[in-house]
């Protein structure tokens, strides 16, 4: 009864302030008025102030609250308010707004009456925010008197997106797949990462590193953990962004750190429990303003039937606690309204004690209603739980199109992206004007500590003593020098002067009485005579737990060894300093959190701490040059590097992002995106550069908006080829105006019977429409012109009668494009176009420095024999082969110039190639034949510039199937060196090509050829009724190519990656 009795206690009457002592009602007049009239701006602050007074001084019986109503869709910011969900009760059950969002002010105290609050709105349209105050009989409570209503109404618009990385295409199956109870979210579960989808438009809405992530009770939420639940973070899937991270910084835990999450009835509060210490954690959720955290039991005690918390919604406070004979000095009480510290005689509204229900078997946790968990390792039978399937049985009636974009994370650059990163990041950016100097070679290990034995105690004693409950007298030690001996570093002289220095800078086993730090981090390297380590170790402190660490350094030259501290965990700092090493702390990074370390040049090294901070540190010097702050994704940080100005420092992270730093200001000059071989830099105001494809990786997201905008889109006006030079050399930016969403299009249609197809658009745009663009089958079939802000119209277009496909696209004055809109076609006609199949194939080759091939003629026959069998796309098709020629230039030549006679602009071309690709003496790209001498390739094998050319005259559409990236040829050229040379024909062609980057196209005997051939038959010939996966009879380019990456992946494990490129399609394209 403790805990009864305290809080009894705390409760005190109200002061009486301006209140009557009259038991009459009074009433009260309130506004809420928009700070700045006008349009509300999605994602960005909207300030909102009210005024509420009685007419009367109101009765003190009474307790008054000023309720404003909101849609659900958004998040607050300020003080003297709390939040409460849809759903959830307000103070004595006050039935007004309760299906609403609701911020209530209580008005006992005079300082409430008047103020402001921010509001961050995630939705587009028209918003209603409506008020009243209700007062209540503080000893009945009922409602007493309640103001007149008030409506405040305005329009959002989009605010400024964000930028995200897509991989249209990912190869990576989700462990699982759970779709949340509220049917809007699906979670895509990977190895180490997750991705979180629109279900409504496939969109991603949050995808990041992390484990064991799941949905809460409402699925607004979703948590997730960090390595070994030492990290919990909280996202709010409406807003798309962390709004709450609870890291393991002195804090408590065993192991599994948090053991319980539990949530108020709508997911407006969130209780955390710790593993350790009765730690217990309670954090606002639709309110920015952090958490609160206590320890409240001893360091082996978890939270669970520990502590105590009780939000009470009347008085706008909350307390926690915890063992109960100890309640009122372990406890904290807090406002709700700003989560401060509440004095004991602030104003009450209940009177007499709060009833805590004390169960056994549950932790008294009182959340305004029945709580739900979405993480219990007590009581499993609390978790509310969401439609969890195996990846194969959560396909959705449209999964089929291959619409999903999933986030790889780290993903983005293992398997197949880890080979070409190496070969490949460095080469596109110089490309781009982002020259830069890789990391140094920089030695690691993991050296391990032992007990340091001398004349007077042995350890076994040492151990005894310390069971005795005295201290123990040794210390322990790891032999750092001996590790970089084997490393062939220094000799054993030297190695012997550095473990000598070792000895004093050992570590006393008291500071970890449950775990000591088992070894170290250690990095080694030699400039010259000069020997440099920085070592880390980290280890846990006391029963609960707590993460300790210390990083320091050695140096030795010329016989003389120097041991500097820089820097240890808070718990080390506050030891006695006889007892343990005692740095002046000459880096500001967590040294209880493993550090990563790279160096950039003889004397420079930049630590790089998990809080996101990176230190730029000179090891001659012993001191820190500069500091970089708010680093994202330390967690996946690959490389870092200086530009060749060295003022500027470069970031890649493994999930394909790279961020350039300039050195002076601290802040990001320029951000980018790796995928998938392809490049895109922009700055703050995303104007951008890119390689071809690279504008097409990168979407930008407006808050609110649930639809995906390519980069691609914004190319005319915020492309910018001089963007990295410009402001790598300091140049301000021209004026650009503010990025605003592109237009909006919508479309119905209906077959006519004469084989004509009406479409009714309607369009919008935030400037002025320019036109509507058709595209047939991804070619374009019209225009027509477009004028003022909305737009409507009817156009009828009578497409060919084996077409499958319109797209149509809106376009501003700006050459701003909307999103395509798809319209599926009948398509049941096959008298389309003829399909010419020109498949060219090498093995052999004169020339003994060309390693010969075993099965480029083979994937050649394959290709033209598999393909002649037809398509109901095509009306006919014709084939021709041309193997192991020895005057390929010519036969080539004549082919193609039969064909562009030939053909019509209905007509597809299918022109596979597989050999040998050559980089010649003078830069220009040669494909081998026979008879190619790898010293002359100008004179003795084809230009593909000279093969772009030819195809260029070609009427209708183009495919390149590419395979000449084969390992064995020296000076060889890329697959996407070769795209790139295709892609200047201006002609509307696809590049699909076996393999990106240096990656080698693979081929063997198991497989009857290549892998890429072997994939491409598979999937348009001898399975196509399983490529076709929306049953229309034709494969399309995204399903294929989906279906192809996904097969060349697996079978070579991940060795080879199908790489794309595309001109002038729009839309779907049928391929075969």
């Amino acid at each position: 009864m403790a805990i009864l009795l305290w809080l009894a206690g705390l409760i005190t009457a109200a002061s009486a302030g301006d209140c009557r002592d009259d038991s009459g009602p009074g009433s009260w007049q309130a506004a809420v008025e928009q700070e700045s009239p006008g349009a509300a701006k999605s994602g960005e602050p909207l300030v909102l102030r009210w005024r509420a007074s009685p007419d009367l001084a109101h009765s003190c019986g009474e307790a008054a609250y000023l309720v404003i109503t909101f849609p659900e869709r958004v998040r607050f910011s300020g003080e003297v308010f709390f939040v409460l969900a849809p759903g959830e009760r307000g103070p004595f059950g006050i039935h007004y707004g309760r299906d609403a969002m609701r911020a209530v002010i209580p008005l006992q105290s005079a300082e409430a009456r008047n103020g402001s609050l921010e509001l961050l709105l995630y939705f587009l349209g028209p918003i209603e925010i409506g008020w009243r105050v209700v007062s209540v009989s503080r000893d009945t409570g009922k409602e007493t008197a309640a103001s007149a209503d008030g409506l405040l109404t305005a329009t959002v618009v989009p605010g400024t997106p964000r930028l995200i990385v897509q991989d249209v295409f990912p190869t990576d199956a989700p462990r699982r797949v759970v779709h949340s109870n509220s049917g809007r979210f699906r979670l895509l579960v990977f190895d180490g990462y997750y991705v979180v989808t629109d279900r409504i438009t496939r969109a991603v809405v949050h995808a990041a590193e992390g484990n064991d992530p799941a949905f809460s009770p409402t699925s607004r939420f979703l948590h997730v953990f960090g390595r070994d639940r030492s990290e919990l973070r909280v996202v709010d899937l409406y807003a798309e962004e962390v709004v709450l991270h609870v890291g393991q910084e002195g804090w408590a835990s065993r192991g599994t750190f948090v053991r319980a999450l539990d949530w108020s009835p709508g997911d407006a509060y969130l209780v955390i429990g710790f593993e350790a210490n009765g730690g217990l954690a309670f954090a606002p959720l639709l309110a920015d303003r952090g958490h609160v955290q206590g320890q409240f039991s001893c360091g082996a005690c978890p939270s669970w039937g520990e502590t105590y918390l009780f939000l009470e919604i009347e008085n706008a406070r909350f307390l926690m606690g915890g063992s109960f004979e100890d309640a009122a000095p372990g406890s904290l009480l807090h406002r709700l309204t700003e989560q401060t510290a509440a004095p004991r005689e602030a104003d009450v509204v209940v009177r007499g004690a709060t009833v805590l229900p004390v169960h056994p078997d549950d932790t008294p946790w009182l959340l305004n209603g029945p709580r739900r968990s979405s993480l219990n390792d007590f009581n499993s039978g609390r978790l509310v739980r969401h439609g969890e399937f195996a990846p194969g049985e959560a396909v959705e009636a449209d999964a089929g199109r291959a619409r999903d974009f999933a986030d790889r994370g780290a993903s983005a650059l293992r398997s197949s992206g880890a080979v070409n990163f190496a070969s490949r990041f460095s080469r596109r950016l110089t490309a781009m004007g982002l020259s830069y100097s890789a990391a140094l070679p920089l030695d690691f290990d993991v050296v391990p500590f032992e007990y340091m034995k001398d004349d007077d105690t042995d350890e076994d004693a040492a151990t005894a003593a310390d069971a005795d409950g005295e201290e123990p007298g040794h210390d322990y030690w790891a032999r750092t020098g001996e590790a970089a001996l084997r490393r062939g570093l220094i000799d054993a002289a030297e190695a012997a002067a550095i473990d000598a220095a070792n000895r004093s800078f050992s570590l006393k086993e008291p500071v970890c009485i449950v775990s000591r730090a088992k070894d170290m981090h250690v990095w080694s390297w030699r400039v010259g005579p000069r020997f440099h380590q920085i070592f880390q170790y980290t280890c846990r402190v006391g029963t609960g737990y707590e993460p300790e660490g210390a990083i320091g350094m050695v140096t030795a030259e010329d016989g003389r060894v120097r041991i500097e501290p820089l820097a240890t965990g808070a718990l080390f700092r506050d030891d006695e300093p006889a007892e343990d090493p005692r740095p002046n702390e000459t880096l500001s990074l967590q040294a209880q959190q493993p550090i990563r370390l790279y160096r950039l040049d003889d004397s420079l090294v930049a630590m790089v701490g998990t809080e996101g901070r990176i230190v730029l540190f000179d090891v001659a010097r012993g001191e820190v040059v500069d500091e970089i702050d708010g680093v994202a994704g330390v967690d996946v940080l690959l490389e870092v590097g200086f530009m060749r100005d060295r003022r500027h420092l470069l970031q890649a992270n493994a999930d394909g992002r790279f961020f350039v730093h300039d050195l002076y200001s601290g802040a990001v000059l320029l951000w980018g995106l790796f995928v998938d071989d392809e490049v895109v830099v922009f700055d703050a105001d995303y104007r951008f550069a890119s390689t071809a494809e690279g504008a097409r990786h990168a979407f930008l997201k407006f808050p609110g908006d649930g639809h995906l905008y390519s980069l691609e889109q914004f190319a005319a006006t915020r492309r910018s080829p001089d963007l990295v030079p410009s402001r790598l050399a300091g140049r301000a930016p021209a004026p650009t105006t503010p990025i605003e969403i592109p237009p909006r299009l919508s479309v119905r249609w209906d077959a006519q019977p004469d084989g004509g197809v009406r479409l009714d658009i309607e369009a919008e745009s935030s400037r002025p429409l320019r036109s509507l663009a058709v595209y047939e089958d991804g070619i374009l079939h019209a225009t027509w012109p477009l004028s003022g802000v909305q737009g409507r119209e009817s156009v009828t277009v009578r497409p060919a009668a084996h077409s499958r496909w319109l797209t149509l696209s809106a376009i501003d004055e700006q050459g701003i494009v909307s999103a395509p809109q798809i319209v599926p076609l009948a398509g049941i006609s096959s008298d389309g176009g003829k399909l010419f199949v020109v498949a060219v194939g090498t093995d052999r080759y004169d020339d003994p420095r060309i390693v010969p091939l075993g099965f480029a003629v083979a994937d050649a026959k394959a290709f033209a024999e598999g393909i002649s069998g037809g398509s109901p796309y095509y009306a006919a098709v014709e084939t021709s082969i041309i193997a192991d020629s020895r005057s390929l230039a010519t036969d080539l030549s004549d082919r193609l110039a039969a064909i562009r006679a030939a053909a019509g602009p209905k007509d597809t071309l299918f022109l596979h190639i597989a050999g040998h690709g050559l980089l010649g003496s003078d830069g220009r790209l040669y494909l081998a034949d026979r008879s190619t001498r790898m010293d002359h390739p100008q004179t003795t094998a084809v230009a593909w510039e000279d093969i772009a050319r030819l195809l260029a005259g070609i009427p209708g559409r183009v495919f390149v199937f590419l395979d000449a990236c084969h390992s064995g040829a020296a000076n060889a050229a890329t697959n996407d060196d070769v795209g790139d040379v295709l892609a200047s024909s201006g002609q509307p062609y696809v590049v699909i090509a076996a393999s990106k980057g240096r990656q080698s196209s693979f081929e063997s005997q198991g497989l009857g050829g290549g892998a890429f051939t072997a994939a491409v038959m598979r999937i348009l010939v001898q399975e196509r009724t399983a490529g076709d996966l929306d049953g229309n009879g034709t494969v399309e380019l995204s399903e294929f190519y989906g279906a192809l990456k996904a097969e060349v992946v697996g079978a070579t494990k991940g060795l080879q990656t199908p790489w794309i490129a595309r001109s002038s399609f729009v839309g779907e394209v049928p391929l075969f």
